[in-house]
């Protein structure tokens, strides 16, 4: 600790002294700083760093972080409380502290208040001390080193937030990377799973993870299901209730209750994990090869396209409301019939509700027509098809939701 009025003098060498001490001090500092340094380290290196060499004997730190202002250190003042704290926030300069207008430091006794940060109309802190100096000439040499060593321990503090946050973010992506691969391989993969079945789907997510899944469950030689669901909503969210939407429904399959089981177990299940506050829409349907009939149920969502080769398409319409929400009261199980070559093309609203530069939705009646178009395709090569559309729609904007497509041709020996 310095001598008390060792500023109140002209001798050269003896400010020359002083300033080489405090310079020391400060070289100190940023020599102490290592990228292990944490939050509270820097605040107390530097705050003892000014009440031993200076002399303070009553120092307050408040910080401001994203929940507001906070009390970080306090060294021998009256506490004040926390909702006193926004009197700082009009403190724009190194300001004396001599009016009870002034709000709490007048009345904790405060002698000076030095706000710190790179933006002087918002500071990020500020700094309150009291019995310090005891000359004018001591007193602004101390408040210009708090100043100084104040910043540099501003800065460090915001540079580690940033160092914390970039931790963050890289954790949190590379979560969205494997959660992104986890659910990739929960969609099936292995289409050649009924020889009289042209079978192809694709999901693309809006983010990392989709809120859209397709599902298909293998009954018997001669039987299979097909499921596609949408979530409200994108990302982590939307992605978790699939997933729990997609084991739930490959249980309820095992036991062939029926669909009227599967939808009310199903609607249980979103409502309970959502408080009703979400939905889903589905769309889960039923293959029977040897009676070539499609048994289905379209809760809410965008009716799929059964196309026949001479061009005429049918929307399978026929079901309930979306899960999750209200209670399921009426609901009506569909039928359709199917020959060789037609064609059951189901989809997600990221597909018909792809804006272009306009704002222009892309729209079911033109994927209806390249359908008709495309109709002796396989299934494969029709979605790449839509796809392609959906690209040269959109002028380059980028999806604005999550995209899935799965597709089912009858083949000609069916």
């Amino acid at each position: 600790m310095q001598d008390k009025n060792e500023y109140n003098t002209t001798d050269p060498s003896t400010l020359l002294r002083l300033k080489r001490q405090e310079a020391a001090a400060m070289l100190s500092l940023v020599r102490s700083v290592t990228p292990d340094s944490s939050r509270d380290e820097i605040i107390d290196r530097v705050l003892n760093t000014i009440r031993q060499l200076l002399g303070v004997e009553k120092l307050l730190l408040v910080l401001r972080d994203a929940s507001g202002l906070q009390i970080a250190r306090n060294y021998n003042f009256d506490p004040p409380a926390l909702q006193d704290l926004p009197d700082l926030l009009m403190v724009k300069g190194i300001t004396t502290v001599q009016s009870p207008e002034q709000g709490f430091p007048f009345h904790i006794r405060a002698e000076y208040i030095i706000p710190l940060g790179s933006d002087k109309d918002r500071p990020d802190s500020w700094i309150l001390i009291a019995d310090f100096a005891e000359s004018e000439a001591e007193t602004m040499n101390d408040l210009i080193f708090i100043e100084t060593v104040g910043s540099f321990m501003q800065i460090t503090l915001e540079r580690i937030r940033l160092y914390e946050e970039k931790q963050e973010q890289d954790r949190i992506q590379n979560e969205l990377d494997v959660a992104a691969r986890i659910q990739q391989e929960s969609l099936p993969s292995d289409f050649d799973l009924i020889h009289e079945l042209d079978i192809y789907g694709r999901c693309i997510a809006h983010s990392k993870v989709a809120g859209d899944f397709y599902d298909i469950i293998l009954l018997s030689d001669e039987e299979i299901f097909i499921c596609i669901a949408d979530a409200a909503g994108k990302g982590i969210a939307a992605a978790m209730l699939v997933a729990n939407l997609q084991a739930n429904l490959r249980a309820l399959i095992e036991t062939d209750a029926g669909f009227y089981l599967y939808i009310h177990r199903l609607h249980q299940v979103i409502a309970r994990l959502t408080r009703n506050e979400k939905f889903v829409t589905l769309f889960l349907a039923k293959i029977n090869i040897v009676k070539r009939e499609i048994e289905y149920v379209n809760a809410g969502h965008n009716p799929p396209f059964m196309v026949r080769p001479n061009g005429e398409v049918h929307e399978l319409t026929k079901g309930c409301i979306p899960l999750g929400i209200l209670p399921i009261e009426t609901y009506e199980v569909g039928f359709a019939h199917f020959g060789p070559g037609d064609l059951l093309f189901t989809y997600s609203d990221g597909v018909v509700e792809q804006e272009n530069a306009r704002g222009e939705l892309l729209g079911s009646d033109r994927v209806k027509t390249l359908l008709v178009g495309g109709r002796e395709s396989d299934t494969m090569d029709i979605i790449a098809q839509v796809l392609s559309l959906l690209k040269t729609h959109s002028e380059g904007v980028p999806n604005s939701d999550d995209v899935s497509m799965l597709a089912v041709r009858f083949k000609e020996n069916s």
